[in-house]
């Protein structure tokens, strides 16, 4: 039984980081769009 729970919390913990990092990378493409979007108009 504790096992599962150690697995259970770990496959959570790896889904958080995935998310996260998932998060950053839609955040960097949305600045650096932005960002394109700028240099264009300028």
């Amino acid at each position: 039984m504790f096992l599962w729970k150690f697995i259970f919390k770990f496959i959570h913990k790896i889904c958080l980081f995935k998310n996260n990092l998932l998060k950053r990378f839609i955040y960097a493409q949305n600045l650096l769009h932005s960002f394109t979007k700028y240099c264009f108009i300028l």
